[in-house]
This record gives structure tokens, C-alpha cells and sequence, in this order.
């Protein structure tokens, strides 16, 4: 091997001595930690930490009783969601966005049952669904007011796995944001009509309708594009899912071009921050008012209870925001949701299903 002037070999590579020492050093300190972690000297034991095996069956009296009324929503083989019991018979209440019209749900028993989805709370990304035949324990409603940042909470989940945490802020609105095509755009073209695409997300709504950066958008739902302000309200003025239709000229050609919006999470690739924070919810906005603590949720984790140190359920969670937030919504707005969804299905529930048997406060 070549040797450089003031390097020295080291495996394949030559390396200056000084970096050499710091390798070693580095080594030397990784292995030190490695063995206290084993050790549990200095340390504490993942056991003993916050969702850890001995943590967890502190709570067990109170995860143990809101287990029996969480069950699993799949479309495929894949868990979407998880669903809270409000009635035993059959009645469920889980996110909306993330579940298909008829799903499949693990109850806690471990049977697998097929589901409809009967109503929808689109306000709070809420969904009502009924299992046929299905015999059920209704979660216990709590109250929310009462809670304050640093006060413990528990999620109960299915397979005997929770998970714990405190309330992390006061509850507040978290403001709509619309849907979005998946573009970057340039800045405003003085007197020129349109607004200049830089460039597009890949699979997006405007990747999968054929826009290409250098497509200038000219109108959206027939209304002029006159500045980028403009388009992005325009744009955000529709929810996810919706249509719209855009005026956009390339070259010397103009084209109309329909595409269905996406939620903002689309962006998600392009933030530094929210790339960190590992997967999120799609659907993470746009709520009148949240519960927001530190569990440590997966998105397909929204639909179950937060619940209090008294086995009660103060809250919904809707949302896994970031690395350290999820939200739910609270428990007297979910059950003023459910109790509105009901009613939206009197006279044509009733006829064909036996009582709702509704166990709300």
C-alpha cells in the first residue's frame, strides 16, 4: 500500500494518526457504555424506563381494563387503526381517514369479525363502525377538564401492549391546513399570468397527473392564478380527497388537468425535522381542540382510548403529530361525535339492527 506523507496504514484505508487516536478513543468509550448498559451500572434498564416492562405493570390495573374494549382495524393484512368500544354490541369508534369503508377488526378476543363503516365526523376524523353480532365491553368515559400538564396517561392497545405518558401542553385548536398537490413553486411573475412550477414531489396528485416542473398554472376551477399567494389559497381552500381542475400551459400548449388532493404529509420528504420524526399521520390538523401528551404512538395506533389513572377515557388519539407529540381529542367531544352520528342514522339503523345499546355518560 502507498504510503502518505504523515498517514499511516490502517486496514484498507490510510489514516493520520491523530484520527487514529480519536478512532480508538471513540471504540474504547463505546465499549465502556455497552457494558454498564448490560451491567445496569449507571444506567437505568430498559425495563425501568418510561414504557419499559416494569413501568408498564404499575399501570397494569388500568391497561388491563381498557385492553378489553381497544380491537384492530386492517385492510389486507395491514393494521390501519385501532378502534374504542362505545356500545356492546357492536358499536365502534375509530379514525377516519386512516380506515376502508368495510375493514376487518381483531376484537379482543382475538376473532377476526368484518366491519362497516356507518357514519363519519369528518370535523374530527372521526368514524362510527359496526361489527354484526359482535358482543362488546364499552370503554368507561372520564372527564377531561381536569387534566394538566404532567398528569400520567395511559393507551391501551391490543396483544397485551400499552404504552404511558404525561400531558405535555394546554389544549388548543390545531389549525386546518388544506390539501395539496405535491408542487413547489416560484416566486410571483410580475405583470405575467400564472405561477411557475419549480418542481413536483414524486407521487404526488400533480406527479401522478403529469405535471412537470416548468408548467405554468394559469387558472384553478376556472378562476385566474394572478400570484403564488393566490394558487396556495386557492389550492388550500379544498380538503384532501377533493378535485380540482387546473388551467396550465407548457411550451406554447395550454391543458386542463384534474388532479384529487393529498393531505400536507406529502411534504413530509422534504422537511428535515419531520423526516427525524419517523412515521406521523397523515391527517394531522385541522382539530377544534386537542389532549396533547408524549406516548409514543404509530400512526396505525390512532382510534384507541387515552385514558386516566382511574382506567377512564378522557380522549381519542387522532393524531401522531411528531417524534414527541400525539393528540387526541377530547372525551366530551367524541361523545357529543358519536351521540350526532347516531342520530344522522335513526330510521335507518334502527329498522334493520338491534339497539345501539350506546353507553355514554
Amino acid at each position: 500500500m502507498q504510503k502518505l506523507d504523515g498517514y499511516r496504514p490502517f486496514l484498507h484505508f490510510s489514516v493520520h494518526p491523530r484520527y487514529l487516536r480519536i478512532f480508538i478513543l471513540l471504540f474504547a468509550v463505546s465499549v465502556v457504555v455497552m457494558l454498564y448498559s448490560d451491567s445496569g451500572v449507571g444506567f437505568l434498564p430498559s425495563s425501568q424506563r418510561t414504557n419499559g416492562e416494569e413501568t408498564l405493570l404499575a399501570f397494569a390495573p388500568v391497561t388491563e381494563r381498557g385492553e378489553a374494549s381497544v380491537v384492530q382495524i386492517f385492510s389486507g393484512e395491514d393494521v390501519r387503526a385501532l378502534g374504542t368500544v362505545v356500545s356492546p354490541l357492536g358499536y365502534i369508534v375509530t379514525k377516519e381517514s386512516e380506515v376502508p369503508e368495510n375493514p376487518s377488526v381483531r376484537l379482543p378476543n382475538g376473532r377476526i369479525s368484518q366491519a362497516r363503516k356507518i357514519a363519519t365526523d369528518r370535523s374530527l376524523d372521526l368514524a362510527l363502525m359496526f361489527v354484526p353480532g359482535a358482543e362488546l365491553l364499552p370503554v368507561r368515559w372520564g372527564r377531561s377538564p381536569g387534566l394538566r400538564k404532567g398528569d400520567w396517561v395511559v393507551s391501551p392497545g391490543q396483544l397485551g401492549r400499552s404504552w404511558v405518558g404525561v400531558i405535555s401542553a394546554e389544549r388548543r385548536e390545531i389549525k386546518r391546513v388544506g390539501g395539496a398537490m405535491g408542487v413547489s413553486l416560484g416566486p410571483d411573475r410580475g405583470s405575467r399570468e400564472g405561477v411557475l412550477i419549480v418542481g413536483v414531489v414524486a407521487d404526488s396528485p400533480a406527479d401522478q397527473a403529469g405535471l412537470e416542473a416548468g408548467d405554468v398554472v394559469l387558472q384553478v376551477d376556472n378562476r385566474p392564478v394572478r400570484s403564488r399567494q393566490a394558487l396556495i389559497e386557492m389550492v388550500q381552500s379544498h380538503d384532501p380527497g377533493e378535485e380540482v381542475r387546473l388551467r396550465v400551459a407548457r411550451g406554447n400548449e395550454a391543458m386542463t388537468v384534474s388532479l384529487s388532493l393529498a393531505f400536507y404529509s406529502i411534504f413530509d420528504a422534504l422537511d428535515r425535522n419531520q423526516m427525524m420524526s419517523g412515521e406521523t399521520s397523515d391527517r394531522r390538523n385541522g382539530f377544534p381542540e386537542v389532549i396533547q401528551h408524549v406516548i409514543p404512538l404509530s400512526p396505525n395506533s390512532m382510534g384507541s382510548p387515552l385514558l386516566n389513572l382511574r382506567g377512564e377515557a378522557v380522549g381519542i388519539n387522532i393524531a401522531r403529530a411528531d417524534r414527541v407529540t400525539t393528540f387526541a381529542i377530547p372525551a366530551e367531544r367524541v361523545m357529543a361525535s358519536v351521540r350526532n352520528m347516531i342520530q344522522s342514522l335513526r330510521g335507518t339503523i334502527d329498522e334493520k339492527s338491534p339497539k345501539i345499546g350506546l353507553v355514554l355518560p
